[in-house]
């Protein structure tokens, strides 16, 4: 006689455990239900809204010197900042919408403008500038 109630406190105790895991899962599915996930974000709407309220890109640029040179930058139509950099040396500035390079010697230095390698450009014994803006065409030359 002592097997068979034991195999009914089992049973029980079985019962009791289903119908606790039962309850906590329905009680998480009321609680889950009553805050919803968030709707997903519209990227394209955020991107198109920044656009439009004029946020701009800064330009950057780039100059390492091939051999000794001096750099005049003029970043938003402010004042002229003249540099000297020597052979491999190199220096990167910023502007919030255009940036002016000039080279004492076009041919002397590497220009990388927002990412964009445009080489060692100008002819050597020949001053070299050129004004870039973010929505310049990003090629070499453009």
């Amino acid at each position: 006689m002592l097997g068979g109630r034991r195999r009914r406190d089992d049973h029980r105790l079985l019962i009791l455990i289903a119908a606790t895991v039962l309850v906590l899962a329905g009680a998480f599915g009321v609680l889950s239900a009553r805050r919803p996930a968030p709707e997903p974000a519209d990227l394209q709407a955020e991107a198109s809204v920044g656009a439009e309220a004029g946020v701009d890109r800064p330009v950057t640029v780039a100059v390492v010197a091939r051999r000794p040179v001096d750099v005049t930058i003029v970043a938003d139509e402010g004042d002229p900042q003249r540099f000297s950099l020597e052979s491999d040396e190199g220096r990167s500035f910023e502007a919030d919408t255009t940036i002016t390079v000039t080279l004492s010697e076009g041919s002397s230095a590497r220009v990388t403008v927002n990412g964009v390698d445009h080489g060692y450009p100008g002819q050597p014994g020949v001053p070299w500038h050129e004004t870039f803006s973010y929505e310049d065409d990003p090629s070499p030359g453009g």
